[in-house]
């Protein structure tokens, strides 16, 4: 007997495995154990090695990114739901990328596409499509921000998803992305908080306290991160709740 079709879905945060898991523990038992959870960690490297390890689980057919991404287009808020539909990684250094040293775009999975939009709709849950672009570093700042979404007609940037699209590309396998939005394109993010995380997505308490002493208006910058995060897990909770059960009925191979 063959090996049912499974989900494999990587994340990086502790507030995005959370989410996600909240919408698997929602399925029938016979579903639930179709998807494979994994938390990398932060970054392209952390999230190959999680999509690599669930590319060898028996059955898996589509590899799934998600996750919190920052915007790059107007209207998008925290909390915002992003459905891929191409995803394209930028080379190591985003303030000096051109546009002649950008690989071409991964499609995702058509019917995986189609029926997450589908089921997105009929839950009555808003969601922006388009191409998700992937940076080897943080981009915190508006302007690099617009830029991005300008020269490369992107919608969101995140540090895993193409990871995740070149190791399901590379194994004949499905990639899927479905994001939540955790800053805006008008956002200025402050260079510290690159530190305030390790490679595990674990927090760095000592790096988060040392800025939050240097003044009142780092708190308050602080408070925003976190009801932000919290805006975006509700989303991808709801979200993957809406998407999971329509792609597990879908023949994947």
């Amino acid at each position: 007997m063959s090996d049912p079709e499974r989900i494999g879905i990587v994340v990086a945060l502790r507030e995005e495995d959370a989410a996600v898991r909240a919408a698997i523990d929602a399925l029938p038992e016979a579903q639930r154990v179709r998807v494979k959870l994994a938390r990398g960690g932060m970054g392209w490297k952390a999230a190959e090695a999680a999509a690599t390890q669930l590319a060898a689980v028996p059955g898996v057919r589509l590899l799934c990114s998600s996750g919190f991404s920052g915007a790059l287009q107007d209207g998008l808020e925290a909390g915002s739901l992003v459905l891929a539909e191409r995803v394209v990684a930028l080379p190591p250094t985003t303030a000096s990328f051109a546009s002649n040293k950008i690989e071409k775009p991964v499609p995702v999975h058509e019917n995986a596409l189609a029926e997450a939009a589908r089921a997105l709709m009929a839950a009555g849950l808003a969601y922006r499509g388009g191409q998700l672009a992937t940076a080897r570093e943080p981009v915190l700042k508006s302007q690099d921000k617009r830029m991005l979404g300008l020269g490369l007609q992107a919608v969101a940037v995140d540090m895993e998803c193409a990871a995740v699209a070149y190791a399901a590309r590379n194994r004949s396998l499905g990639t899927f992305a479905l994001r939540a939005i955790s800053d805006t394109v008008n956002d200025d993010l402050p260079p510290e908080v690159a530190t305030f995380l390790d490679e595990n997505g674990q927090v760095k308490m000592g790096n988060v306290a040392k800025f939050a002493m240097k003044g009142p208006s780092n708190v308050g910058t602080l408070m925003k991160l976190k009801s932000n995060a919290e805006k975006a897990s509700a989303a991808l909770a709801a979200g993957w709740k809406a998407v999971l059960p329509a792609l597990l009925e879908l023949s994947l191979g």
